[in-house]
């Protein structure tokens, strides 16, 4: 995971749960017909994330292979049970919503970007974690 550097103030990546939203139901991408969850809800999320124009810098690498995946499968939530449920995709949750609202799958080094994840939960309440490498990541609360 891409962290702060000692050589320089600011996060090489930022990410940020702006608004979260329990739904049963969604606007599909195609047709007419609102889409229902498999599993209990939708949790819709906005986001916001922004990877740093210099992180190749900051943290080595090469910067045409340097980028922050935001799809569905980078994120887990956590029911009062505490336990991380990382099988929040499903076909009718990315068949929400038009792409133009839609986050996009990746962010790149200089792109800030926002838009819509759509997750098919079971919980209705808890903890929506981003954690791509499965090392903890960053969590937000979520319904109630």
């Amino acid at each position: 995971m891409l962290a702060p550097q000692a050589r320089h103030a600011t996060p090489d990546f930022t990410i940020e749960v702006t608004n979260s939203e329990v739904v049963d139901h969604c606007d599909p991408r195609v047709g007419i017909d609102k889409l229902k969850p498999t599993r209990t809800a939708f949790l819709v999320l906005d986001i916001t994330a922004t990877l740093d124009a210099n992180v190749s810098k900051n943290v080595g690498g090469d910067g045409g292979e340097l980028y922050m995946p935001l799809v569905a499968e980078t994120f887990s939530v956590a029911g009062s049970n505490g336990a991380p449920d990382r099988n929040v995709t499903s076909e009718t949750a990315w068949g929400c919503f038009d792409d133009a609202v839609l986050l996009p799958p990746v962010v790149n080094p200089g792109q800030s970007v926002t838009g819509k994840l759509v997750l098919d939960v079971d919980a209705l309440t808890g903890q929506v974690t981003y954690d791509p490498e499965n090392n903890g990541g960053w969590s937000w609360p979520y319904g109630g």
